[in-house]
């Protein structure tokens, strides 16, 4: 239930300043007052950016396909390392254009990682059939 309230308060909240929301928010979560004046610990550190400093731009800046673009627009496109590819789906990977080695970087990483732990093991289930 408490969840519930929580998830009702915090759509109601957003359209309330910007401090006021993070202050009710927090007290919720922590059982405690916000300081935003003068913030100590590390999570009143963290809401006094989300509140001051942080803005819409940043969530270009940790989207792991929008950051490159906005790397490259900035002349620094010959510093990123090589892209195989961005898919939505798992079922369009095409595991043969791979490398032998290679890093996935996940947005929905428990969803995909399944998956392509499924696709691995079948490819190397298929393989090992095919020796023998």
């Amino acid at each position: 239930m408490n969840n519930i309230i929580f998830k009702f308060l915090q759509n109601i909240l957003w359209h309330m300043p910007k401090a006021f929301a993070h202050k009710v928010l927090y007290f919720l979560a922590y059982k405690k007052t916000l300081n935003l004046r003068n913030p100590i610990d590390f999570d009143e550190k963290i809401q006094w950016l989300l509140v001051n400093v942080l803005d819409d731009r940043y969530k270009d800046y940790v989207d792991k396909v929008k950051v490159r673009e906005y790397v490259k627009k900035k002349g620094l496109g010959e510093t990123l390392i090589p892209v195989y590819g961005v898919w939505e789906n798992c079922n369009d990977i095409d595991l043969s254009k791979l490398p032998n080695e290679f890093v996935l970087k996940i947005m929905d990483q428990v969803r995909i990682i399944t998956q392509l732990f499924l696709m691995q093991m079948t490819r190397r289930l298929c393989k090992s059939l095919l020796i023998y």
